[in-house]
């Protein structure tokens, strides 16, 4: 199970941190969020793959403190 929440399983593992961890994926990206550049793997059920942040749902705010804008919107396409 997952060392952080122990409710949801432990697939995911840091080949950067010190020592053994198993995190779930939330879990995964609140540990690295300001470790961005650990490389990552998920238990596929055979074998460890490499992820990323990016694909664990990880979004990397450069401004504001690392927070979202407060005057972000959604996006929206122009009409040329």
């Amino acid at each position: 199970s997952c060392e952080v929440c122990n409710e949801a399983e432990g697939v995911i593992r840091c080949k950067s941190c010190i020592g053994f961890h198993g995190w779930c994926k939330p879990c995964t990206v609140k540990v690295h969020k300001h470790l961005p550049f650990h490389q990552l793997e998920i238990w596929t059920g055979a074998c460890y793959e490499d992820i990323s942040l990016g694909k664990l749902g990880f979004v990397w705010f450069l401004g504001h403190d690392g927070d979202l804008c407060p005057l972000s919107s959604d996006w929206e396409d122009m009409e040329d």
